[in-house]
């Protein structure tokens, strides 16, 4: 695995992130993206050679790495030396997911806010159950954790779709919003043109 990978945990109160970063495309770290993923935990892979990661400039970031040099091109650079955490290699998803529960009590079972919350692998809104497909849950788990903030279709395809289809996320938030209104005549997600979509 290349020590010129590191991985991101971009944490602004109750905000998560994980991103996975390396200087070119790394397929170690392209497998724990699909591993989290899989486990329902939204998580993008960065680099030069990314599509827009303007949303973790915005946050605090705390950086996990491997005990290689500190990069400094881009957000990567600004991170102060309090905010490393320092691990001996980098952490399979099972691991990247202890690591946030047992430094930060996070813990992305029991994720909840204005009306939405995560019971395990089951989402509710308005205390009304809501059927979504996987990859529904992905994106109502990273609205929900992140709301308020508007992540543009490249940036929820980027934490949430394996196959990075930006195109197919007006759909999938259609559907959740269909889905949610059919149950509860509320829409969970909030679009707005040249924004993005939110979770207020």
């Amino acid at each position: 695995m290349s020590l010129r990978a590191h991985i991101f945990i971009s944490i602004s109160g109750g905000m998560t992130l994980i991103a996975l970063y390396s200087l070119e495309r790394n397929a170690d770290l392209e497998q724990i993206r699909v591993g989290l993923l899989t486990q329902g935990i939204p998580c993008i892979c960065l680099g030069p050679y990314s599509a827009d990661c303007s949303v973790l400039a915005h946050t605090p970031i705390v950086y996990l790495h491997t005990g290689c040099e500190i990069i400094s091109d881009g957000f990567a650079g600004k991170i102060p030396p309090s905010r490393f955490i320092h691990a001996s290699e980098l952490l399979s998803p099972d691991r990247i997911i202890g690591k946030l529960y047992s430094t930060y009590r996070i813990d992305y079972n029991v994720v909840s806010h204005n009306g939405v919350r995560f019971d395990g692998n089951d989402v509710y809104f308005r205390n009304n159950y809501v059927r979504l497909t996987h990859s529904e849950k992905l994106i109502t788990r990273l609205l929900t954790v992140c709301h308020g903030m508007f992540f543009t279709a490249v940036q929820i395809a980027g934490f949430c779709l394996e196959n990075l289809d930006a195109a197919a996320v007006p759909v999938h938030i259609s559907r959740i919003n269909n889905k949610s209104s059919a149950v509860c005549g509320e829409k969970i997600i909030t679009p707005k043109r040249y924004y993005g979509y939110k979770i207020p």
